[in-house]
């Protein structure tokens, strides 16, 4: 079967609110969201997506290094 995957660049950080929003309905419309955050977004990001009780939200750094990459091919099979 096929999954749809949203894949989100998150580069500035949005109010809690209006970022809990966005994640939540990207995750109810989406089989999978690939979130990559700078730093100042990726705290928040990180807890909206451990509190998502679907748990189809992954956040990774971005920019990406060599060992980030490496890892997301691993999870992504």
């Amino acid at each position: 079967t096929e999954s749809r995957v949203a894949i989100e660049v998150e580069l500035t950080r949005k109010s809690s609110s209006r970022l809990k929003k966005i994640v939540t309905d990207l995750s109810v419309d989406y089989d999978r969201v690939l979130y990559f955050a700078a730093a100042r977004p990726y705290p928040t990001l990180a807890e909206l997506a451990a509190e998502s009780p679907l748990g189809n939200i992954a956040v990774h750094p971005y920019p990406l290094d060599t060992a980030d990459v490496t890892a997301l091919r691993l999870t992504s099979a």
